[in-house]
């Protein structure tokens, strides 16, 4: 694309550029529409043969921009995006991303707060940090399918208290750390289906939330090799105590 391709257009809320062979975007080239520019679809190119910070040096100029498909790129390491505030759906789905922060600083790079929805399977993704989403206050759906995750930290999810949608399908875990669901007060559809590796035990309070107000509507433990589930392992344990109650309260339907 030439830098001067968008010259003579005033105003563009959406740009299709998807599935066609595109390495390199200049960077100057969405400077007569960066201010009216609202969705941006750049899903199946050939992104990951530019520079991951002349890459984003491009995209923050985008003031307004509050959808953007990167999907199906290549990409090996994602782009500083956290300056992109207005954003509120990101896909960066089926690329070859591993880490969520600069492996150099452990710098985030998730857009930070308003984002809502977030698309990140068919990645390659091994573990989740405990902070790697602990600015995203507003997300409402996690899409993690089909990575390679085998490490959860307990605070992973500790500050999206929005999520209503979490999908876990198609990893690595072998266990549920405890609480790892417990302060997502709003979660309504969790996914975690089909781990390639053996999920044999649901221990207790693996689910433990620490509201029941909203009880979660499903969820998917089909497709593992479940062999036992502890009979607290819906259960909540009693609030402010150091040790687990004996009575059970149900945090679902």
């Amino acid at each position: 694309l030439s830098p001067d391709s968008f010259r003579d257009i005033k105003r563009l809320d959406q740009l299709d550029l998807s599935q066609n062979r595109l390495k390199y975007l200049s960077p100057n080239l969405f400077t007569p529409i960066e201010n009216s520019l609202i969705v941006l679809n750049l899903n199946r190119n050939l992104l990951s043969e530019m520079d991951p910070t002349r890459l984003a040096a491009v995209l923050l100029k985008l003031k307004n921009l509050k959808t953007l498909h990167l999907n199906r790129n290549l990409l090996f390491y994602l782009p500083n995006l956290i300056e992109m505030i207005e954003l509120r759906h990101l896909d960066l789905s089926s690329n070859l991303i591993e880490f969520l922060a600069d492996p150099e600083t452990n710098e985030n790079l998730l857009p930070n707060t308003n984002l809502i929805d977030l698309d990140l399977s068919a990645n390659r993704l091994k573990q989740i940090n405990e902070n790697w989403f602990n600015q995203l206050l507003n997300l409402e759906r996690l899409n993690l399918d089909s990575n390679q995750i085998s490490q959860i930290s307990e605070q992973s999810f500790q500050n999206l208290k929005q999520l209503k949608w979490l999908n876990l399908n198609r990893n690595n875990l072998k266990h549920i750390p405890t609480r790892l669901f417990y302060t997502l007060i709003n979660l309504e559809y969790l996914l975690m289906s089909a781990q390639r590796e053996s999920l044999n035990v649901i221990d207790n309070y693996s689910f433990d939330r620490v509201s029941n107000q909203k009880p979660i509507r499903l969820v998917d433990l089909s497709y593992n090799q479940i062999e036992r589930i502890e009979n607290r392992a819906f259960c909540g344990a009693a609030p402010h105590s150091t040790t687990f109650s004996t009575t059970k309260k149900s945090l679902f339907k």
